[in-house]
C-alpha cells in the first residue's frame, strides 16, 4: 500500500521536478547579462577588488596573491572571471586549507602551497547534499568520486571520459576550456532530463538544451553556478560572505611630478595621479632632467640652467621655499633626496669632465664624489633603506653602496642594459627602461636584476618609469601618440591608461608619496 510520503515523492517527481529542473537552471547558471550602471573592478595592492557581488555602497571582495597565496595570479591564468564568475566570499581556513569561492568555482590552498580548485559536487555529495542538489537545482546524484589520477591525463579514468562521448554541445563547450581539469574536474554522471542532457562533474554542472524553450534554443549549454551552490548548502562560513568595505584603488594617492613646456616655459608641475589638478610650481623657465621626492611628500629636488650652467634646486611641495644647492662651473643634475631627506645624490662633470656620483647634504653643504670606476655616470636613485644606489652607467645599470662597502666582492655591481632606473617603494623591484626592438620600452625586475618583466610594446618610445607609493603602478613618459605625454600601467603590465592630454610636452615624471 502505498502511504502518503511515497505518493507525494512520486507526485514531485512527475509533476514538479521538470518544473524545478529549468526554473533552477534558468536562475543559478550564468551567463552574461547587461546590468545598467554596473559597478566595475579595479585594481588594488596584490590584487584586483570586485565590488560587483558586493550588494552595493561600494562593497566586495578582494581576490590577491597576498600571504604568498596566489589567487589573483591563478584568476588571470585561467582567463579571469569570465571563466569562474565574479567572488562571492573573501579568504577563509579551515584545518591549514585556505579558501576562496566563486560563483562557479572554489579554490583552495592547502597549507600555503599551490592553488588548485575544490572537487565541489564531490563534497556536497560527501555532506549529503545529493537530495538537496536534485531537487533545488536539477543536478543528478552520485557518489563522491575517489579524485584524480596521480597518473596525469594519460591516466584519467576512461569510463567517465567517455561520458563525454554523447554530451554532444557539452563535449564541445568542455573541450573548448584548455584547464578543462583544473575547472570541471572529471565528469561523473550525465541524464537526460525532459529535453535537457545534464552533465555533472567534480568541480562542474553542464545543462544542454534538445527541445526549444522559450529562453534556451536546442544545443544552447550552460554552466551552472557551482560555487553559489556551495554557499547554498552552507559550506561557506557566513564571516567569509560579508563583503568588504571599498578598497583604495591602485595607483591613486600620492602626487606625480613631471616637467612641461606648458604655457611656453619648462617648468616643474604636479598632479594627482589621474591627471587633474595640473599645477606648475616653479617659474625658473629652465627645469631639465627627472625631480626626486623627500620620502614624506613635503620637498622636491631637480635640476635646472641659471646664468648658462646647469645647477640643483630643492624647493617645497607646492614650489615655494625654493633653494639652489649648487654654484659650479660645469654641469650638476639629476638629484635624487635621501629616503630621510638629509641628503642629496646627483651627478656632475665638475671633475674632469666626466660625469661621475656625488653626495651632499641637502643643504648644499660637504659634496664629494663616490664613484670611483670611469664612465659616463646618469639617473643615479636611491634605495627606501638609505644603503645602497642605483644608477646607469654607459648604458648599463648597476648599484652600490653608499658606504662603498662591495657587494658580492665587487664595489659597482652591474644588474644589465638599461637606462632610467628607480627602485620600488619596498626595495624589491627595480624599474627602467631598454632599448629593444629599434625603441625604449619600460622593464621591471628583481632588485638583482633577474625576474625581468617586460611592460611596454609599442613602435613609440616609451621611458622615464617611476612607481606609485603603494608599487602596484608605473608612470611612464611616452611618444606614443605623436607627442610627449605620461601614462601609467600596472606593474603586471595590464591596465594601461592615459594620464595627461595636452598639446605641450609632458615627459620625466616622479611619483612622491
Amino acid at each position: 500500500m502505498m502511504n502518503g510520503r511515497t505518493k507525494l515523492g512520486r507526485f514531485f517527481r512527475s509533476r514538479l521536478l521538470p518544473a524545478l529542473l529549468i526554473g533552477a537552471m534558468l536562475v543559478s547558471t550564468s551567463a552574461p547579462a547587461a546590468i545598467a550602471e554596473a559597478p566595475q573592478d579595479y585594481a588594488v595592492a596584490g590584487g584586483r577588488f570586485f565590488p560587483e557581488t558586493g550588494g552595493g555602497d561600494g562593497r566586495g571582495y578582494s581576490v590577491t596573491d597576498t600571504e604568498d597565496i596566489a589567487f589573483w595570479s591563478t584568476l588571470r591564468e585561467i582567463g579571469g572571471v569570465e571563466h569562474i564568475g565574479q567572488p562571492i566570499s573573501h579568504r577563509w581556513t579551515v584545518a591549514g586549507v585556505t579558501y576562496q569561492a566563486f560563483q562557479r568555482a572554489v579554490m583552495q590552498s592547502i597549507d600555503g602551497g599551490s592553488v588548485t580548485f575544490l572537487n565541489i559536487y564531490d563534497e556536497l555529495a560527501r555532506a549529503g547534499f545529493n537530495a538537496w542538489l536534485e531537487a533545488t537545482h536539477g543536478v543528478p546524484p552520485t557518489t563522491p568520486n575517489p579524485g584524480d589520477s596521480p597518473g596525469g591525463i594519460a591516466e584519467l579514468n576512461a569510463e567517465q571520459i567517455a561520458l563525454l562521448d554523447d554530451a554532444g554541445a557539452i563535449r564541445q563547450a568542455w573541450f573548448a576550456q584548455p584547464r578543462w581539469l583544473d575547472l570541471y574536474g572529471l565528469p561523473v554522471v550525465g541524464v537526460n532530463r525532459f529535453g535537457v542532457r545534464v552533465l555533472r562533474a567534480q568541480r562542474a554542472v553542464f545543462f544542454e538544451w534538445s527541445v526549444d524553450t522559450s529562453v534556451n534554443p536546442v544545443g544552447r549549454v550552460l554552466l551552472a553556478d557551482a560555487g553559489k551552490h556551495f554557499m547554498q548548502a552552507g559550506m561557506i562560513p557566513a564571516d567569509a560572505m560579508t563583503p568588504e568595505a571599498a578598497r583604495t584603488p591602485a595607483g591613486s594617492t600620492g602626487t606625480i611630478a613631471f616637467v612641461s613646456d606648458r604655457g611656453g616655459q619648462w617648468d616643474l608641475n604636479v598632479m594627482a595621479p589621474d591627471g587633474s589638478d595640473i599645477r606648475r610650481i616653479t617659474d625658473l623657465g629652465l627645469v631639465y632632467g627627472r625631480p626626486s621626492w623627500s620620502s614624506d611628500g613635503s620637498k622636491l629636488a631637480f635640476g635646472a640652467m641659471v646664468n648658462g650652467s646647469y645647477e640643483v634646486f630643492i624647493a617645497d611641495a607646492d614650489g615655494g621655499g625654493l633653494v639652489q644647492l649648487t654654484d659650479q662651473p660645469g654641469i650638476d643634475w639629476e638629484p635624487w633626496l635621501s629616503p630621510d631627506g638629509s641628503q642629496v645624490l646627483y651627478v656632475s662633470d665638475r671633475e674632469g669632465g666626466q660625469f661621475a656620483l656625488y653626495l651632499m647634504n641637502s643643504d648644499g653643504s660637504d659634496s664629494r664624489r663616490i664613484s670611483n670606476i670611469a664612465g659616463s655616470y646618469c639617473y643615479p636613485a636611491w634605495s627606501p633603506d638609505g644603503q645602497m644606489v642605483l644608477y646607469e652607467l654607459s648604458g648599463v645599470l648597476g648599484v652600490m653602496r653608499v658606504d662603498g662597502r662591495p657587494i658580492d666582492g665587487v664595489l659597482q655591481k652591474q644588474l644589465g642594459p638599461g637606462t632610467d632606473p628607480v627602485w620600488s617603494p619596498d626595495g624589491s623591484q627595480i624599474a627602467f627602461a631598454r632599448y629593444v626592438d629599434d625603441n625604449f620600452e619600460v622593464f621591471i625586475a628583481d632588485a638583482n636584476g633577474g625576474n625581468e618583466l617586460r611592460l611596454t610594446k609599442n613602435p613609440a618610445a616609451d621611458v622615464n618609469p617611476t612607481w606609485s607609493p603603494d608599487g602596484t603602478t608605473i608612470a611612464f613618459a611616452s611618444f606614443r601618440d605623436a607627442n610627449w605625454e605620461i601614462y601609467t600601467i600596472l606593474a603586471d603590465g595590464s591596465d594601461l591608461g592615459r594620464v595627461t592630454d595636452d598639446p605641450a610636452t609632458d615627459f620625466l615624471p616622479t611619483w612622491g608619496a
